[in-house]
């Protein structure tokens, strides 16, 4: 498990064994698992992005184009 990002408004974790990510969205409280041909897209997208040196918010703009994807509550334990 890695942490890639982590924003006041977002928290992306890579788990490079498993081709995924996880993705929340911490104002809304949800989170969603990215996997296979999901995540290689996703992987290309955010390296694009990542070698533009982006702002935070733009990262942050770039992650809320995935909020449909994120459909699981986050809980606590």
């Amino acid at each position: 498990m890695n942490i890639v990002y982590n924003s006041q408004h977002y928290h992306l974790v890579e788990y490079p064994g498993q081709n995924g990510y996880e993705l929340i969205d911490k104002t809304l409280g949800v989170t969603g698992y990215l996997e296979g041909e999901v995540a290689d897209a996703f992987r290309l997208s955010l390296e694009r992005l990542i070698s533009e040196d982006p702002t935070i918010d733009i990262v942050d703009e770039f992650l809320g184009r995935f909020e449909s994807l994120l459909t699981q509550p986050v809980r606590f334990h």
